[in-house]
């Protein structure tokens, strides 16, 4: 008898040890844990479990452990009408029971007051040799539940954004195929966002090659063009096009932002007209200021002063003739579409015909052109490039001009010619100095500084023409020493 009460009260310590044990392991856990017998009662519980309901005001006796957690879902059913996630937790449990499920997830909402929370509920077997239980974890997913809604709101934002441009977007894969487009692009294009991913580039874009285009976006990240798109009724639409490489769903793709601008050639083809209506009213009366001194050049009384008089109006007529017919070539340099035809340039012989014409209207300030060149210069002497000239004299005139203008009365200005290894280098230098306000933007458009008439164009032309012959143009200018402005051009070939 003694022997049978001690082995039962082995049995009864070793199962006591046992429950500890699985206590335990359960309280080790981090999410709420309820653990659940065949028949749907709860018969153990983690520590957060409790923690959890005493926080939340559960009133279950002893935190839930003997009551049927089956019969609580199906009762919220029946309460509710029709609680559907009660609902599909308890078929979830009893399939698992039934051996038909190996696991059961549910993602719920359990907002308090004072914050928004979720759990997502996994039902899994806790099986042993006896009987087959059922493991149930309420896991906090509220950080990510969060985030996805912070992400879903910064989506939603985005996409109103993007869908209220006035600009076209598209998402273009790596192979051509159109991934998406916003509102403005199936309005401007006549296509809806279904049919938009079934196109390619090539479908509305034939003056483009995407794979090279492709290529290219690879290795500088970022692309601006100039092209034609055309949409569903054929119609045509001139379009500028920036390009950037993005991730989209995890794949590398063009980011396309695609810009009407009819009006813009529109406004530009108004001006070319403009323009060519301007040049040929004002070659109208210029021909009869070029043909006067050559009927007044047949006259044998003429003295030489009076032939060389009317020589200057002559050239100058000419010459007013020329520039007239290089706004063009400016508006060309401009949109990058003027093509140079260069021949050997006598850039002496140049300065000598821009002195004359200048020097003249400056000659009660007493200043004075000084031209240094690594060899003497005579008049015979020579410095070529290799451009156009009527481009370099319209680059010197203005830059002369503008030295003189900036100078105050008794100084000097210098025109310093030199070669270099490829280029020569004609820098012309006046002691006056730059303001500061202007230095940032020297040599852009419309901008001028000290000159009642001043329009801001000489420099900036300058600089055109330049570039348009493959030379670049530089400045420096301080208080010190005065303003230099150096005009580097091919040596000639």
């Amino acid at each position: 008898m003694h022997t049978e009460d001690s082995q039962k009260r082995i049995r009864i310590e070793n199962a006591y040890e046992v429950k500890a044990r699985h206590q335990a392991t359960i309280d080790a856990l981090p999410d709420h844990i309820a653990v659940i017998d065949q028949s749907g009662v709860i018969i153990a519980v983690n520590k957060y479990w409790r923690e959890f309901a005493d926080k939340n005001g559960m009133k279950w006796e002893d935190y839930g452990i003997g009551r049927n957690y089956l019969n609580v879902c199906d009762k919220l059913c029946s309460e509710r009408g029709l609680d559907k996630d009660a609902q599909k937790v308890a078929q979830g449990i009893r399939e698992i029971l039934a051996k038909q499920k190996d696991v059961f997830f549910l993602e719920y909402p359990c907002h308090s007051p004072e914050e928004k929370r979720w759990f997502m509920m996994r039902a899994s077997p806790l099986e042993n040799a006896k009987r087959s239980n059922v493991l149930i974890a309420h896991i906090d997913i509220t950080k990510r539940k969060l985030a996805e809604e912070e992400l879903k709101e910064s989506e939603s934002r985005y996409r109103v954004l993007i869908e209220n441009l006035n600009d076209a977007l598209f998402v273009v894969d790596q192979g051509g195929l159109i991934r998406d487009v916003n509102r403005e692009a199936c309005r401007r294009y006549g296509y809806s966002l279904e049919h938009f991913k079934t196109l390619k580039v090539e479908d509305l874009d034939i003056d483009s090659e995407h794979a090279e285009l492709y290529k290219e976006l690879l290795k500088r990240g970022s692309l601006q063009l100039e092209t034609t798109h055309i949409c569903r009724d054929g119609n045509k639409i001139p379009t500028d096009v920036s390009i950037r490489l993005v991730k989209y769903e995890g794949e590398n793709c063009a980011l396309a932002l695609a810009r009407d601008i009819s009006s813009k050639k529109e406004a530009e083809r108004l001006k070319e007209d403009i323009e060519r209506i301007t040049r040929h009213d004002l070659k109208t009366p210029l021909n009869g200021i070029i043909g006067l001194p050559q009927v007044l050049l047949m006259d044998d009384n003429l003295t030489e002063e009076q032939r060389e008089y009317l020589g200057y109006i002559q050239d100058s007529g000419y010459r007013m003739l020329r520039m007239i017919d290089m706004t063009l070539s400016l508006y060309k340099m401009e949109q990058g579409t003027y093509e140079c035809d260069p021949e050997r340039v006598d850039i002496l012989s140049i300065i000598q015909r821009v002195e004359k014409e200048i020097c003249s209207e400056f000659k009660d300030s007493r200043l004075s052109l000084q031209v240094v060149a690594e060899q003497e210069v005579n008049s015979t002497s020579s410095f070529y490039v290799w451009g156009e000239e009527m481009l370099c004299y319209s680059i010197l005139s203005n830059l002369i001009r503008n030295a003189f203008e900036a100078s105050s009365k008794d100084s000097d200005i210098s025109v310093t010619l030199s070669s270099g290894k490829e280029n020569q280098y004609i820098s012309i230098h006046n002691y006056g100095v730059v303001p500061e306000h202007i230095s940032p933007v020297f040599g852009e458009k419309y901008v001028t500084s000290g000159k009642k008439k001043g329009t801001g164009l000489g420099v900036y032309s300058a600089r055109l023409m330049t570039e348009a012959m493959d030379g670049s143009f530089t400045w420096r200018s301080s208080s010190q020493k005065g303003t230099f402005v150096t005009v580097s051009l091919p040596k000639p070939i």
